[in-house]
């Protein structure tokens, strides 16, 4: 979501929600286009696509965003959602 890695599924989106049980986007996901636009983040476009179809379906999430989030403020807190979750699999390791 921060755009420093690439996007998992085609066309540059990025997966918000994907299957609780298998997290494949071929069962399908909601996706959103992240756009870097200098000091915010802005996230626009949202639809729900899978693996097997070559298409976006942006038709049951016309009402939905644009959304902008300031840069600084999203790095920071997805910057320790991840640390986060790297902790609790180091314990779940143990």
């Amino acid at each position: 979501m921060l755009l420093q890695e690439p996007a998992d599924p085609p066309n540059n989106r990025r997966s918000l929600y994907v299957c609780p049980e298998c997290g494949d986007l071929g069962c399908g996901a909601v996706t959103v286009e992240v756009i870097d636009a200098g000091d915010s983040f802005r996230w626009q476009r949202f639809g729900y696509e899978n693996t097997y179809e070559d298409k976006v379906d942006f038709s049951s999430f016309e009402d939905v965003g644009p959304f902008a989030f300031e840069k600084s403020s999203c790095e920071l807190e997805l910057n320790m959602a991840l640390e986060k979750l790297k902790s609790l699999g180091a314990r779940g390791e143990s």
